[in-house]
């Protein structure tokens, strides 16, 4: 897994980039690890087909979590997507 560290004036938090072969419950070990955070899950409709399990189980896991699903396909990789995940971070007040 692939995990970036995005720092700001006040803290420092992880982005987290799972490999092909991992699910995204490995993002989120220990099971503790997000208690009291806020978790932005961004993925397309053709993996939420296949992880929607594993997305229902994080809900339970992480006490503040959204979800962006975007379309699958190239049409869906444009700078207005990245602007509308930017508003919802916005929006749900993520710093």
């Amino acid at each position: 897994m692939k995990i970036i560290y995005v720092s700001t004036k006040t803290k420092k938090y992880p982005v987290y980039f799972p490999e092909e072969k991992e699910g995204l419950s490995e993002c989120f070990l220990p099971e503790n690890a997000y208690e009291n955070k806020k978790v932005l899950v961004v993925t397309d409709t053709n993996l939420l087909k296949l992880y929607k399990d594993r997305l229902f189980e994080l809900r339970k896991r992480v006490a503040d979590l959204s979800v962006f699903i975007i379309e699958a396909g190239e049409s869906s990789k444009t700078l207005f997507v990245c602007e509308r995940i930017t508003d919802t971070l916005a929006a749900n007040k993520f710093t």
